[in-house]
Formats: C-alpha cells, structure tokens, sequence
C-alpha cells in the first residue's frame, strides 16, 4: 500500500469520525430543545400565560423537529448510524437532559423558597434523592446503549 492510500485511509478515518460527532452533536442539541419545550410548558406555566407558555414550547419543538429529522435522515442515508443507534442517541441525550435540567431546577426553586444560595441548594440536592432504583436503572440504560452502540 503506498503512501498516499495510506494518508487517504487516515483522513477517511477521521472524516467518519468527524460525521459521527456532528450528527451526535445535533441529536445532543435537538434533545435541548426538547426539553426547554417541557421545561416552558410544565414549569413556567403560572409565572406566564399559558398560550405564551405554549407559543414558546412550540418553537422549541419545531426546531426539534427540523434539527433531528435533518440529522436523522442524513445518518441513516449515508449508513453513519443505523436507526436504533440514532433512537438510542436521543434517548440517552434527552435522559441526561432530563436529569441535569431537573437537578438544577429542584435547586433553584429550593434557593428561591429558603432564601439560600443556589451553591448550597446544589450540594444538598446532590446529596439526596438517589435510590438503588435511580442508580439501577441508569446502569441498565448505560449498558443498553452500549450494546447498541458498540460496533462489535
């Protein structure tokens, strides 16, 4: 194998690679915007009204939707993911969304209701409301996407 086969098999390499994060990235970012839908939608919903609440968890989701049908299609045409791969992508995406926006909420609004600091509020969050169920079912979630994941 020559020189310049061997350069091309490197930047062939890289270039799938760089196609896969992409793709991850915009899965990663369409969950976002999913969950500042729901966010929009269940939590602000008394502090603003509710067709503005709606208005706002509708433009969220329309740009959702653009984004991962985009980046869906473009995955399965060019055969970079197959489709449970990219299913089991946005699933893991919107669970960490989920988790991490839902922490930080819980604290904000302990903060606000207590008048401490949010830094506090974070660390007593942190230190509660795990169960082995919590903790079990992440696990299986972790070793489901690897299976799905992994390319064997």
């Amino acid at each position: 194998m020559g020189q310049e086969q061997k350069l091309y098999n490197i930047s062939d390499s890289w270039n799938i690679h760089l196609k896969k994060f992409l793709i991850a990235l915009g899965l990663f970012f369409a969950a976002f915007l999913m969950i500042m839908a729901w966010i929009f939608h269940l939590n602000y919903e008394h502090q603003i009204s509710y067709i503005y609440a709606l208005g706002l968890s509708i433009l969220f989701v329309i740009f959702e939707f653009l984004i991962n049908t985009l980046v869906t299609r473009y995955a399965v045409n060019k055969k970079i993911f197959t489709q449970a791969q990219l299913a089991t992508l946005s699933i893991i995406f919107g669970v960490l969304f989920i988790f991490v926006v839902g922490f930080f909420l819980k604290a904000l609004v302990q903060s606000k209701q207590r008048g401490t600091l949010f830094k506090n509020e974070i660390k007593k969050t942190f230190q509660q409301d795990f169960t082995v169920k919590d903790i079990l079912g992440l696990i299986l979630i972790a070793i489901g996407a690897f299976l799905v994941l992994y390319e064997f």
